[in-house]
């Protein structure tokens, strides 16, 4: 069990001949939300066969696999392992189809299961587990609780109730696709409602198929209409064409803030409002809250995902925006990406342009300071390329506790502004000055109460039972 937590997507079809090519590409859509492997399990309602790998999208299935993934109904997947020094195998890809008992991989599946989110603790879903002789240390928390459905679903029970079941006892943040071989398809959202997850109609020519996605983004690709979001605490099961709607757990929603600061594609729509618009919000708020006004030539930013704030800044300072970097879109995210490996990412990643900002009092805007490591080189690049006065917005609180539901954030002593205080920052940063967005003026950019958002990043105030990860928390930061 060491760290394979994850930020994932997640994308099923039913009802559509193409089902497991059509999942590819919303897939593909969802590409930044996993970039380690990428795995489609389909069902012909006898078999279910299933296509994963390592890599980007587009390499995982340039076999062109769909001969083989036959069927109407399908799962997809994509993975962000983001434990630190892991070393992982296929097996781990989702979707997760095979039961592990004493080491060996049971074959014959007849439950896949793709899911986004974590399980902070593990200890009653393993304990479960040793009871019905189902437990396997390899396993991780996704596989646990496959494990666990598959158990529930060969001694009769349904799908959807072999899903409540577990998930009565894994409580966690999550958004959940699990498919049986006959072709029923379940969708769940957690009660706390912390991952996304939406529902779309997409024609064909003798009727409609159903569509789950973890963003919109991936339904305007293929072509869908968006229905609605899953609320919180509900499942939908598509069975033989038919929906229900089963509202399993009472739900109260906690949507995590970095699905609009950081992971969400701008192109998105999240309650009612569309990404790259909050994120405009965000930076025009950052300049509100300044105290004090600097003298700046221009608003730069650390692309990609900070653009939509430095926007929003220049548009409501007046300063004018400018491309001060040139981002290679296909170096991969940096925001996860752990240890040593970071700074190798980042020189891959950024190129500032001389011609632009030598000489010039910039704004650089980011859109959060986890380790720091992509600011502090990023500063050191501008100063290489003869800037002269770099003034660091940031379009988010500090973050000052880990986070145990999905995004690599686990270690607090890895956190930069809980180890140091801003003027402490600002000089490991090379800056002239720095600035966090403040945790309310973030809920007002959102939009959103206060009390529908995770922010225990934020504020250490934890929307669920952490159980014993409770112990690796310090609320006093060390600064």
């Amino acid at each position: 069990m060491a760290g394979l937590k994850e930020k994932c997507a997640v994308f099923g079809v039913s009802g559509h001949q193409d089902a497991a090519y059509i999942t590819s590409i919303g897939l593909a859509a969802l590409n930044h939300r996993g970039q380690d492997g990428s795995g489609i399990t389909s069902t012909d309602g006898r078999k279910m066969r299933t296509h994963k790998g390592k890599g980007l999208v587009n390499a995982v299935y340039a076999s062109d696999p769909w001969n083989t993934l036959r069927g109407d109904t399908a799962v997809g997947h994509n993975r962000y392992g983001t434990s630190e020094g892991s070393s992982e195998s296929d097996d781990h890809l989702g979707p997760i189809t095979q039961v592990r008992r004493k080491g060996i991989l049971r074959r014959r599946p007849t439950i896949a299961i793709a899911v986004n989110g974590n399980n902070p603790d593990t200890t009653a879903l393993e304990n479960r587990l040793r009871q019905i002789g189902r437990f396997s240390p390899r396993d991780n928390d996704t596989e646990m609780e496959h494990a666990l459905i598959d158990y529930h679903v060969r001694n009769g029970a349904s799908v959807e109730d072999a899903v409540i079941i577990t998930k009565a006892i894994a409580d966690s943040a999550y958004s959940l696709l699990a498919m049986d071989r006959k072709g029923k398809l379940v969708a769940a959202r957690g009660p706390h409602g912390i991952r996304p997850l939406v529902m779309g109609e997409l024609e064909r020519k003798d009727g409609k198929a159903t569509v789950f996605s973890s963003e919109t983004c991936a339904l305007d690709v293929i072509g869908a209409q968006t229905i609605r979001e899953v609320r919180p605490g509900e499942m939908i099961v598509v069975e033989n064409g038919q929906l229900r709607s089963i509202q399993f757990a009472e739900g109260q929603e906690k949507i995590d803030p970095f699905e609009y600061l950081y992971f969400a594609r701008p192109d998105s729509i999240l309650k009612g409002q569309t990404i790259q618009t909050v994120r405009e919000r965000m930076g025009a708020k950052l300049f509100q809250e300044e105290k004090t006004r600097v003298d700046a030539d221009m608003v730069i930013s650390v692309p990609d995902s900070g653009t939509p704030a430095a926007i929003g800044y220049a548009r409501a300072s007046g300063i004018p925006y400018r491309a001060g970097f040139v981002s290679n879109r296909y170096s991969g995210r940096t925001f996860i990406k752990p240890g040593a490996e970071i700074d190798t990412a980042i020189a891959r990643k950024l190129n500032p342009m001389p011609e632009v900002v030598r000489g010039k009092k910039i704004i650089l805007v980011e859109d959060s300071a986890v380790r720091g490591k992509t600011l502090k080189r990023s500063t050191r690049l501008l100063r290489g390329a003869g800037v002269d006065k770099i003034h660091i917005r940031i379009s988010s609180p500090e973050i000052l506790f880990p986070d145990f539901f999905g995004i690599n954030t686990p270690n607090q002593k890895d956190l930069i502004a809980f180890l140091k205080n801003v003027e402490e920052m600002r000089q490991e940063f090379g800056a002239d000055s720095l600035q966090f967005l403040s945790v309310d003026g973030m809920v007002d950019a959102i939009g959103i109460p206060r009390e529908n958002l995770n922010l225990s990043c934020f504020t250490g105030e934890y929307p669920m039972d952490i159980g014993k990860r409770r112990e690796e928390v310090v609320f006093a930061p060390q600064r």
